[in-house]
């Protein structure tokens, strides 16, 4: 196996007792496990794809020990020509072109010409004034347009597709189930968890029997119910709320003790 590569495997008999770097929880023979290619340490598989790689620290295959790549170097600035204007007339032979003087009448033409815009000006003034009050009734027009209607509508589509609530999975009703234990001596209530884990911090506590909603699974700790004898489980539910469920607790059409039969919480 290269360096940086992984393997996936089963558990060898000979491994039962060693702990997951990444859960903490030991090993039982025969579960699929990966073997990380840089430091040779063992995870369960589902720890793997948990934590996106290797859980060792300094790892070359942990999640973000690889560097992002370089930025690519500005390109060289381009020098701009100079202006046409500013180079100097030349002949066919290379010598500078005298320049002339300006004749004293340009000036003269100019300002004629300035008058005759200003005289311009000021008839249209007269005009667009004396036509204002048949200009409001144009605008009101147009602002009743099929055009205005349509580009209204789909303005207002526009802002409600960005405000637009962003869509959670889909819950799944379950009941609290075999907390009582086979001899009906057990605590009858199920922990709400912080993690997927018996150990981790206690939330909340739901009795035998109450209703709950959870909208996804994944694997976690060891979990079993003597209701259903000696089996182990290793499937945990995330309630609606972001807490988590043994399910071995739990009751439902979709649900299996054992199995996770719903989408894989991220």
């Amino acid at each position: 196996m290269a360096n940086g590569e992984h393997s996936i495997r089963r558990a060898e008999p000979a491994e039962a007792g060693r702990v997951c770097p990444y859960c903490r929880f030991a090993f039982k023979p025969g579960v699929d496990v990966v073997e990380c290619g840089s430091c040779s340490a063992v995870h369960h598989a589902e720890c793997w794809d948990d934590n996106r790689g290797c859980a060792i620290t300094g790892c070359a295959a942990a999640p973000g020990e690889l560097s992002p790549p370089a930025a690519a170097p500005p390109p060289p600035p381009v020098a701009s020509p100079a202006p046409a204007s500013s180079l100097p007339p030349v002949t066919a032979g290379g010598a500078p072109v005298p320049i002339r003087p300006r004749s004293s009448a340009r000036p003269l033409a100019l300002i004629i010409s300035l008058l005759v815009a200003i005289a311009l000006a000021a008839g249209a003034f007269v005009l667009i004034s004396g036509g204002s009050d048949g200009g409001a009734g144009s605008d009101a027009a147009s602002e009743d347009s099929p055009d205005a209607a349509a580009a209204d509508t789909v303005a207002e589509s526009d802002s409600s597709t960005e405000t637009a609530p962003s869509r959670r999975p889909r819950a799944t009703a379950a009941t609290v189930a075999r907390t009582c234990g086979a001899d009906g001596a057990g605590d009858c209530f199920l922990s709400v968890r912080g993690r997927p884990t018996a150990d981790s911090v206690e939330l909340e506590r739901l009795d035998e029997g109450a209703r709950v909603r959870i909208e996804c699974q994944r694997t976690g700790g060891e979990t079993s119910s003597s209701v259903l004898g000696d089996e182990v489980s290793y499937v945990w539910s995330r309630t609606v709320d972001g807490g988590y469920v043994a399910n071995v607790f739990l009751d439902g059409s979709e649900l299996d003790p054992f199995e996770r039969t719903l989408p894989r919480c991220d």
